[in-house]
């Protein structure tokens, strides 16, 4: 609670100091200034660490591109559509902050 009102002052501080510089951000809502609260504080990369974590479902796509499967196949296994793999694909990637061909390499 304490850090949250102090993150706040400070997004009200760089809020304020940021005009006198001719950065405007007019009619700040109470959600902007916490976005910039955590901006302020670091926290911009990733808030909710649930997202990070990879899902099984995502794993399981991995290991069957490692083992070399084309996403058609992959597809047919997991009982979804090629876009979804290829979805799944993506979200791991996001996560792993790599691109799955180099990690398979």
């Amino acid at each position: 609670m304490i850090a949250a009102r102090k993150s706040e002052a400070l997004a009200n501080y760089w809020y304020y100091n940021s005009n006198i510089r001719g950065v405007v951000y007019a009619g700040l809502s109470r959600d902007i200034r916490k976005e910039l609260a955590y901006v302020i504080n670091g926290r911009f990369l990733r808030k909710d660490i649930k997202k990070d974590k990879i899902t099984d479902r995502e794993m399981e796509i991995i290991r069957m591109t490692a083992q070399g499967m084309l996403p058609k196949s992959i597809a047919r296994i997991e009982n979804c559509s090629v876009k979804t793999v290829y979805t799944h694909r993506r979200n791991a990637e996001a996560k792993l902050y790599s691109k799955l061909y180099k990690l398979v390499q």
